[in-house]
């Protein structure tokens, strides 16, 4: 050794072996999810063997289990490393007991063979161990020195960018249509039509460059199976092209005219035959993805793509793992998996806590938040779910019990995270659905809880829980009331609820083409008018209620919807936007202006009016900070809006809607900001029509409101620092 050199401490030595572990974790991290991306991403023949990918999988395992050990082996505090990662020691534990006794045949699986299991025990403990090392990465960030506005901001950005990723997997999307128009052949036809049988698809015509056109399908072949299984009728044939699997040859067995017949001979009778037709899948493209990923993990529901119909059952579990996080907060999600592992909070976690759940307290009380908030938001999905399934049993009758109960879960979540996201093409406005009672019944007391906000939830469970005590004698005297926050959401939220269904009513009745404010003679202003109502006013009196009261609850921020909002007069439009920019309550899993902002203004005015020196509430002094932030927040949100409207209407100048074929109007334009701004999901048909750039003015309005303008702003004004100092007072005119 040179004399110059110094030797290697043994803490030195330790302190680059964990850090040479931990930057091969990193790689075997992302090797680990590029495998799984591939795997079950990807449509056969995988891009890359399939054993290769297990033999792959298999070695990250490993690398997982053998930085855990030397850890433990480097460590000094073995008995505090063992208490901070007990999740990971047990995730070993349990991997390792199953595949002994698979191996020695102590436990076996009928449908999976020893080496299928293994498998599926290394894939498994694989996400499990993503999962808390992705929560242990997040926990560092959140103890860092970074600002926690900054680090709420980057979830939501990390988790869109990653739904993207997964959304753009070939297996999120379905086979292309194969492009044949077909119809079902009368029983009384069958000989004009030269049919054995009327089971079956008469094509009517196929579409050029599609998978048809290029097999060799023709104009008055009639379709009698494919891959063997026996197609009974054109709409039977229609849902089989949906289930057809990408990058593989489908058998279409079809009865086909013979090509030349002689002119005054017998009719020669149709010929069977077997048309091979190759099934291709195109990928969801980038801004397609990102726009989905932001409005799935935003909660919005507005759609480029339909969620049914062009993304596959592996796509619609993205966009619900999305929707799951997006409502309750990535946050939320990392500061209950930290709680789990053992861990106490840090001041800054706390602060993220507590910026997610808007709720102020000690750590005892944002780590009890935390738990609330997660445990009443899954019981009430499933309870939901368990009580909407009958319902969902009865839309889709063929789909199987598995569907309808995936579909179910699906439209639970959806409803609570007040996202809109729906399984039909035509959201809620089928009448098997709207007959059911558990649309207006679960639905919508789902939506409305979801909006009202986790501290309002909690605060309203323990005064009932007192009250309770009380009532059976085992609690003290005096109930517990609630807070001013919980009063001025209740009051509102019930409020808005009542008055946006009676005035929806009012306007859409008044805004009847029929309707002549009281003159004696109908169209004499406009005789061409035709006189049709709007769909809201259609059917009996329970049903325009139901109605109204739906779509009153739905319009601030969940976004499904029982008829098309297109149908809605102006005056209906512009009153679904007043509600839509109120939005829900703070804390929750909806967006807008928030139901406590708009009441302090209120309140504000009325303080005014009464020449009040203070603003007041339920007997409470609003402090003056609160009415300046509320006022802050109502001028930047307004300016959103405005700022989102005014770009849809330069890019959209000139070009038509493909439902309608006209050029947008303001108020439809203004709608779809609106409803993006607030996280809304509703929208008159402007979504499918809009170009690139207006989806990304979309996806702007969609982020920047369900995170809040006010904390957009202030994380890009944090390093300004408040002045020591006033300026003399001076008068100036208003009004």
């Amino acid at each position: 050794m040179n004399g110059n050199e110094q030797p290697v401490r043994p803490f030195q030595l330790r302190r680059r072996l964990l850090s040479g572990c931990d930057a091969l974790v990193a790689v075997a991290a992302a090797v680990a999810i590029s495998a799984l991306a591939l795997e079950y991403g990807f449509y056969e023949p995988l891009p890359v063997s399939r054993g290769l990918l297990h033999v792959i999988q298999a070695c990250v395992l490993a690398v997982f289990v053998i930085d855990r050990l030397l850890h433990l082996g480097l460590t000094l505090r073995r008995r505090q490393y063992l208490r901070h990662n007990w999740l990971d020691f047990s995730l070993i534990a349990i991997a390792a007991a199953v595949a002994v006794a698979v191996y020695t045949r102590k436990l076996h699986f009928r449908l999976l063979s020893v080496a299928a299991m293994y498998v599926v025990i290394t894939q498994v403990y694989i996400l499990a161990v993503l999962v808390t090392r992705l929560v242990g990465f997040q926990i560092k960030v959140a103890g860092s020195g970074i600002h926690p506005m900054w680090v709420l901001i980057g979830g939501f950005a990390v988790a869109i960018l990653f739904g993207t990723g997964l959304l753009m997997l070939p297996r999120a999307a379905p086979a292309d249509p194969v492009g044949v128009q077909v119809r079902n052949v009368p029983e009384n036809l069958a000989d004009l039509y030269m049919v054995p049988h009327t089971d079956g698809a008469l094509v009517m015509g196929v579409k050029r460059g599609t998978a048809a056109d290029e097999a060799g399908i023709k104009d008055d072949d009639f379709i009698v199976a494919v891959d063997g299984a026996p197609v009974r009728s054109a709409a039977e044939l229609r849902n089989r092209q949906l289930a057809l699997t990408p990058a593989r040859t489908a058998e279409f067995t079809v009865y086909r005219r013979p090509q030349l017949e002689v002119r005054g001979g017998p009719v020669q009778p149709r010929r069977k035959t077997t048309v091979p037709v190759m099934i291709a899948s195109t990928p969801v493209g980038f801004v397609d993805a990102l726009f989905t990923g932001t409005s799935a993990t935003c909660v919005t529901g507005l759609l480029v793509r339909d969620t049914a119909t062009e993304y596959t059952t592996f796509g619609q579990v993205v966009i619900l793992t999305l929707i799951q996080l997006g409502g309750l907060g990535i946050m939320v999600f990392g500061t209950v998996f930290a709680l789990l592992a053992g861990r106490q909070l840090s001041i800054r976690e706390s602060l993220l806590a507590e910026r997610a759940l808007a709720e102020s307290g000690g750590i005892g009380q944002i780590t009890r938040m935390v738990k609330f908030a997660v445990v009443a938001a899954l019981s009430m999905e499933l309870v939901g779910a368990a009580i909407m399934y009958p319902m969902w049993r009865d839309y889709a009758q063929t789909a199987g019990a598995g569907r309808a109960t995936f579909r179910t879960a699906f439209h639970a979540v959806s409803a609570f995270c007040n996202a809109g996201f729906s399984l039909q093409p035509n959201s809620l406005e089928s009448e098997v659905l709207t007959r059911h009672w558990q649309v207006i019944g679960v639905m919508a007391p789902l939506i409305f809880l979801g909006g009202l906000g986790f501290p309002v939830l909690y605060d309203v469970t323990r005064f009932a829980r007192t009250a309770l005590m009380r009532m059976l004698g085992r609690g003290r005297s005096a109930t517990r009331s609630l807070t001013l926050h919980s009063r001025l959401v209740l009051t509102t939220s019930v409020g808005l609820v009542v008055a946006g269904a009676l005035a929806l009513v009012v306007i859409e009745q008044a805004s009847h083409p029929g309707q002549t404010f009281g003159h004696p003679q109908k169209y004499q202003d406009n005789p061409h008018l035709d006189g049709a109502g709007p769909r809201l006013l259609e059917g009996g009196a329970g049903q325009r209620a139901q109605k109204a009261i739906f779509q009153s609850i739905t319009a601030r921020t969940a976004g499904f919807n029982t008829f098309r909002m297109d149908s809605l007069s102006p005056g209906g439009k512009l009153w679904m936007c007043l509600l839509m920019i109120v939005g829900g309550s703070p804390a929750g899993t909806a967006g807008g202006l928030k139901t406590v902002t708009v009441a302090v203004l209120v309140l504000t005015i009325w303080s005014m009016l009464r020449r009040r020196q203070s603003v007041e509430g339920f007997r409470r002094t609003i402090a003056e900070p609160f009415i300046r932030k509320a006022v802050t927040l109502a001028g930047l949100y307004l300016s959103l809006v405005m700022i989102i409207t005014l770009l849809l209407c330069v890019t959209m100048y000139g070009r038509r809607l493909a439902a309608t074929g006209q050029e947008p109007t303001f108020i439809q334009l203004f709608f779809e900001a609106c409803s993006a701004c607030g996280t809304v999901g509703l929208s008159c048909g402007v979504t499918g029509s809009l170009t690139t750039f207006g989806k990304y003015v979309i996806i702007a309005g969609m982020f920047i409101g369900r995170l809040g303008p006010l904390t957009m702003l202030m994380a890009l004004t944090m390093r300004l620092r408040p002045a020591r100092y006033a300026y003399p007072t001076e008068e100036v005119v208003l009004g």
